[in-house]
C-alpha cells in the first residue's frame, strides 16, 4: 500500500525571502555542474559521475560561507 501525504506550507516574509534564496543558491550550483558535465564530455569525451561532483561540491560548500548556510 502506498501513502502520499501533501503538506503546505505557509511561510512569513523572512522565510519566504530565505527559500528564494535558497532556491537560487541551489539552481546557480545545479547548473555549473550540469555545465562542467557538458564540458568534460566535449572536451575529453570523459563522464563525470557522481561521487567525484559531490566531493567538489563538499570542497566548494567548505570555501563559500554563502553555500555553507544551507544543509
Amino acid at each position: 500500500m502506498l501513502l502520499r501525504y501533501k503538506f503546505r506550507i505557509y511561510p512569513n516574509g523572512a522565510q519566504t525571502l530565505l527559500l528564494g534564496e535558497m532556491l537560487a543558491d541551489f539552481g546557480r550550483l545545479y547548473n555549473a555542474a550540469l555545465e562542467q558535465r557538458i564540458a568534460a564530455w566535449d572536451r575529453r569525451r570523459i563522464t563525470l559521475h557522481f561521487l567525484d561532483q559531490d566531493k567538489e561540491l563538499k570542497a566548494t560548500r567548505e570555501a563559500d560561507p554563502a553555500l555553507a548556510r544551507w544543509s
